[in-house]
């Protein structure tokens, strides 16, 4: 393993990455070292190769996006960090492999984002299908982000991912929904607004997080700011509104996404997640509105 590769699985902690992606995090300027670096750690058995093809026909040709296996995880759990053992290794459905894809960009911006500032730090952050308690002895207290809140009639919330972000002595935690424009306004209201109202009300998300707040906050990240707009709209009547803020996918930057105010509720003005360092924080906790590798400085394309 030289220092080049050694580089590039280091960035599996992040659950599916395209070759750009992998390119850009890692520094690299040639395609095809680059290409030829990842093919010789899917050969040693440290990655695996999947095709995004059908899922978005409108990129063109196949796009391979590449997960951590399990020798992938352990090699990186002896020799670089145990929490990798932790890194998720379970294979992505085919016919959300593109959402899922788009949903690490997110989470990449947000360290990129961290990453700025000092006020606040990313304590967690869990994709749909990381384990909220690994050292649980029982399956049933392992916890993913989907959870159960009702069987009859049933009753599910299933977020797209979720971080726990703090400043200063206060924890928050927040679910993201990424809307792509594949769903009717509607649809999105009518079926995610149930799920959160209840998860909050049985304290779900201290399930999740090592949070001491009894509140959470739903992020959904829209592909514009007119869409973003007639989501607010849709949701604005429905239980748990209160919880939910919007953003435009070309806000959601490093540069932006923590420190200016391009969240919006479903009726007011647009604040900020955290506040800038020359304002007091409040008795909140100084998480605004209610209460690490990647290059820094580096905003990845979002296809």
């Amino acid at each position: 393993m030289t220092l080049r590769l050694w580089t590039i699985l280091k960035l599996f902690r992040y659950y599916t990455l395209t070759r750009a992606t992998i390119q850009i995090l890692a520094g690299e300027k040639n395609d095809r070292v680059v290409r030829r670096l990842i093919d010789q750690l899917v050969r040693f058995g440290f990655i695996r190769r999947i095709r995004m093809e059908v899922v978005n026909p409108a990129m063109g040709a196949a796009t391979p996006v590449y997960i951590l296996t399990r020798k992938g995880a352990e090699l990186l759990a002896a020799e670089v960090d145990p929490s990798y053992l932790e890194c998720c290794v379970h294979t992505p459905q085919w016919t959300t492999l593109y959402h899922t894809v788009q949903v690490v960009l997110l989470h990449i911006a947000l360290d990129q984002a961290i990453q700025r500032q000092t006020q606040a730090s990313l304590c967690r952050f869990l994709g749909e299908w990381d384990v909220a308690n690994p050292e649980a002895k029982e399956p049933h207290e392992r916890w993913h982000l989907a959870t159960l809140l009702r069987e009859k009639p049933r009753l599910v919330c299933l977020p797209d991912a979720g971080f726990l972000l703090r400043v200063g002595s206060y924890a928050k935690a927040y679910y993201l929904e990424l809307d792509r424009g594949s769903s009717s306004l509607q649809q999105i209201s009518n079926s995610k607004s149930p799920g959160y109202a209840e998860l909050l009300k049985q304290h779900g998300h201290k399930k999740h997080f090592d949070t001491n707040l009894d509140t959470f906050s739903v992020l959904s990240i829209s592909l514009s700011h007119g869409r973003r707009d007639l989501l607010r709209a849709a949701m604005k009547n429905k239980e748990g509104a209160h919880l939910w803020k919007f953003c435009a996918w070309e806000d959601f930057v490093p540069e932006r996404v923590l420190i200016e105010p391009v969240f919006y509720p479903c009726e007011g003005e647009p604040s900020s997640l955290v506040k800038r360092k020359e304002e007091p924080i409040a008795a909140s906790g100084g998480v605004s509105g209610d209460v690490s590798e990647p290059r820094p400085g580096r905003t990845l394309a979002r296809t």
